[in-house]
This record gives C-alpha cells, sequence and structure tokens, in this order.
C-alpha cells in the first residue's frame, strides 16, 4: 500500500475536496478495515487520486464503502466527462490491489464513461442551494412547515453546541421506533462524531424544552462547499411536536449564517417518507453512481446463498 503521509499533498492538487475524502476522516471510519489509494499522472500533468477501503473475511479481499462515509470515488484535476478523466479513472482502476469485489459510491461529480465491466446503479440525494438569501429558502418550505410544525415549535430551546450522547441517544432511538438494524454501535458512532469535532467540521444541533427534556438531536459536518445532514435522531413518543422540522431548519440557517456553506446536503436516503421531507424543504434531487463488480465466482456464489 502505498505510504499516507503523501496523501494530503495528493488532495492539495485538487480544487475541492469534499470532507468524506480527508485522511482524517478516513482514519475514523476505517477499523475494522483498512484505507489505501491509488494515484496516476498523465504525461500531460492530469492528476487523479483514489481513495478505497478495504476489508478481508475469511479467504476474500474486498472493497467497500466503510460505516458513516457516504462517498468516495475518483478526484482529478480534469473536467468530468471529458476524455482526459476517462484515461486518468482507466488508468487508475489498473492499480487497484488484488480483489474478490469491488463496490464505491461514487460523488457527485463522477461518470460512468469509464467503468466497462461494472454494475452501475444511479442513486439519488437532495440538496439546498444556500447562495440564495435566508428569506427565499425560507419560502420555499412547504407551507404546513412554515406556518405550522416550525411556529409550533418555538418555544423549545436550541443548543448549538449539544453534547455527543444527545445524538448517540437519538440516532438509536429512531433506528429501534422505526424497526431498522443498527449498522454500527455505539462506540464507533461515538468515535466516529468526537472525530470530526475535533476537527472544528461539525457541531450537534439539539432540541430542548424548558424543563431540559430532549426533543432531537441532529449532527451537523462540513467541508468547503457543502455542509452535510450526517446524523440525526428525535424522541418517538414526542414526533408531533414539530421539534425535528424545526431543528432541520436550524441546520440549514446555521449551515448558510455560520459555516458559510454554499450547499446544504441531506446526505441520501431513497425511502419515501424521508425523501418527501426533504422536498418539503425545497430541496431538489441529485443523482451520484454506485459501481460493484464481483471478480470472484466464489465471492459472487457466497453472495447468492446469503440472499
Amino acid at each position: 500500500m502505498p505510504a499516507k503521509t503523501k496523501y494530503k499533498e495528493h488532495l492539495s492538487k485538487i480544487d475541492y475536496v469534499p470532507i468524506y475524502f480527508q485522511d482524517w476522516y478516513l482514519d475514523g471510519c476505517s477499523p475494522p478495515g483498512k484505507w489505501s489509494y491509488v494515484t496516476h499522472q498523465a504525461d500531460n500533468g492530469d492528476f487523479g487520486v483514489w481513495p478505497y477501503f478495504i476489508k478481508k473475511k475469511s479467504i476474500f479481499n474486498y472493497i467497500t464503502m466503510p460505516h458513516l462515509c457516504k462517498w468516495l470515488g475518483p478526484l482529478t484535476t480534469t473536467t468530468p466527462g471529458t476524455p482526459e478523466h476517462d484515461h486518468l479513472i482507466s488508468a487508475m482502476l489498473k492499480k487497484f490491489p488484488e480483489h474478490h469485489h469491488f463496490t464505491q459510491n461514487l460523488f457527485y461529480d463522477s461518470t460512468d464513461v469509464s467503468f466497462q465491466g461494472f454494475d452501475v446503479a444511479e442513486k439519488y440525494s437532495y440538496q439546498l442551494d444556500l447562495t440564495r438569501d435566508i428569506e427565499t429558502i425560507f419560502s420555499k418550505l412547504n407551507s404546513d412547515y412554515r406556518n405550522n410544525k416550525i411556529p409550533k415549535a418555538k418555544d423549545l430551546i436550541l443548543d448549538l453546541d449539544a453534547p455527543v450522547d444527545d445524538i448517540i441517544e437519538m440516532q438509536m432511538a429512531s433506528y429501534t421506533y422505526a424497526k431498522f438494524d443498527i449498522p454500527f454501535d455505539e462506540k464507533y458512532v461515538r468515535k466516529h462524531v468526537k472525530n470530526i469535532l475535533k476537527k472544528k467540521k461539525g457541531t450537534i444541533l439539539s432540541m430542548r424544552d424548558g424543563g431540559g427534556q430532549l426533543y432531537a438531536s441532529m449532527f451537523l459536518m462540513w467541508d468547503d462547499k457543502r455542509s452535510y445532514y450526517h446524523l440525526a435522531g428525535m424522541n418517538p413518543e414526542l414526533r408531533k411536536t414539530g421539534a425535528s422540522i424545526r431543528l432541520i431548519w436550524e441546520c440549514i440557517k446555521y449551515s448558510k449564517e455560520t459555516v458559510g456553506a454554499q450547499i446544504f446536503d441531506f446526505e441520501g436516503s431513497m425511502i419515501p417518507n424521508l425523501e418527501r421531507v426533504r422536498r418539503n424543504f425545497g430541496a431538489e434531487k441529485i443523482y451520484y453512481k454506485n459501481i460493484a463488480k464481483t471478480p470472484s465466482k466464489l465471492f459472487d456464489l457466497m453472495k447468492m446463498v446469503k440472499r
């Protein structure tokens, strides 16, 4: 594997680096796998870097997405969709270590032109343009949000720098209420959140009443361009209070007015109920790609058996 000490130097060549690609972010997501990267520099000076996360299970090595890392993929100095861009992607794909399976969600700017031999699935997230004034953004919200749900929660107290315990409690409560399998343990989430807070690239916003009861909590993180609605949860018994809707609005305002982000990214979710909330905030759909390939017939057979 290449020396990670050079990774920051490689990233310095790229105009915009999403938070998921930062070395410290990947370090925080790594156990129980490892992350590394491949690079390529063309004769004309064009450059690309592609981080990846590799795990080993039994006899299999497979490249996958770490928990709480939504996107990876190639970053280049070229324009997506151009022959130069495709050349860099093709060159880097040849440099990945031997593996039995490969899957990644590619950040929005990636193209599928050079992914011959891969299964390419189109997925989507939702985002808000924060370059508009806050009054315009608010006017685009669903009328029920503007006139009912947000005013309904106006007396709740907003904590802009809440403790980590808030997001852990609310995240787990929401999974349990929705009867979803929790894909990570509390220790992992706590370490992940603290890692981002330490870098001053995130904050926890919580909503309480005057008695201190916790209604909802959200973990917001950001990079040089985007602010991400990364983790969120609410007290299921208080879901009709409007607290979670007001808290999303407070996150949007904080992203624009304090962080200075250009975009508020809802970080995905194709679950219908969650999609509706995104649209009700005036967010627009934005597509990204998932690429997958299984060179190993044995690994492919094992996947089929487990279905």
